[in-house]
C-alpha cells in the first residue's frame, strides 16, 4: 500500500513539475517559413511551445508587426527579403529578454489585409 501510495505521488509531482515548466519557460522559435501562396504571403513560425500571438498594424513604412510573448530568438534580428505580392521583407528578432518578446515585421508595400491563426504550436500570419 505504502508503495503505490509513493508511486502515485512521484507521477503526480513529476506531472506538476512539468506542468510548471511549460507555463513558467519560455517558448522558443524552431521554424520561420516565408513563402508564396498564389496571391498571398505566408508567414508560419513553428515553435516549442504554445503563446498567444498578436498583430498590430504600423503606418510610416506599412507593415505588420506579429508579436509572440513568451517566446525567445537570437539577439541577433534575421532578415527575409521578398518583393512578392505587396510583402518587401519580413524580419525577426527578440524584442525583450525580459519578459521575453519576440516580434516578426512584414514590411508592406502598403496596407494589406490578413489572417491570423494559430494552431497548438504553429502561427500562420497569411498576408
Amino acid at each position: 500500500m505504502n508503495r503505490t501510495r509513493l508511486v502515485s505521488v512521484l507521477l503526480l509531482l513529476g506531472s506538476l513539475g512539468a506542468a510548471q515548466n511549460t507555463a513558467g519557460g519560455a517558448a522558443e522559435i524552431e521554424q520561420l517559413q516565408v513563402k508564396r501562396d498564389g496571391s498571398d504571403v505566408t508567414i508560419q513560425v513553428v515553435l516549442t511551445g504554445t503563446i498567444k500571438p498578436t498583430v498590430e498594424t504600423a503606418i510610416n513604412p506599412d507593415r505588420l508587426v506579429l508579436i509572440l510573448p513568451g517566446t525567445i530568438s537570437d539577439a541577433k534580428q534575421k532578415h527575409f527579403p521578398l518583393d512578392a505580392n505587396g510583402v518587401r521583407a519580413v524580419r525577426l528578432g527578440l524584442n525583450s529578454a525580459n519578459p521575453p518578446v519576440t516580434r516578426v515585421v512584414v514590411d508592406l508595400d502598403s496596407a494589406h489585409p490578413y489572417t491570423l491563426s494559430a494552431d497548438g504550436k504553429s502561427i500562420t500570419l497569411r498576408v
